[in-house]
């Protein structure tokens, strides 16, 4: 059976609001000192949502938000879908392709 493009965008965006969920929760408990850590965390509650292998720039730019207190903002869909914590500092807008 095929998966319609309805299903697949649902199911990008249940992916898309469990990893904000696991990055909201570290950026709550920020800001961080060590970035090892925060990457090691990151990719911990990753792992426990199924979630493995991401690519080595995004985990760094995640973690990059977090030192300084921040969410990162997972998608536009979350942006606008999750209760991201607003940021501790000034946070550049920009779309990452």
């Amino acid at each position: 059976m095929e998966t319609s493009d309805e299903d697949r965008l649902a199911q990008r965006r249940a992916h898309d609001l469990a990893v904000q969920e696991v990055v909201d929760r570290l950026a709550e408990a920020g800001p961080y000192d060590d970035p090892e850590p925060v990457a090691q965390r990151l990719e911990r509650g990753l792992a426990e949502i199924g979630v493995v292998g991401m690519p080595e720039p995004w985990v760094d730019a995640v973690v990059r938000a977090l030192m300084d207190g921040n969410a990162y903002v997972v998608s536009s869909f979350t942006q606008e879908g999750a209760d991201v914590p607003a940021p501790r500092t000034r946070v550049p807008d920009e779309i990452i392709d």
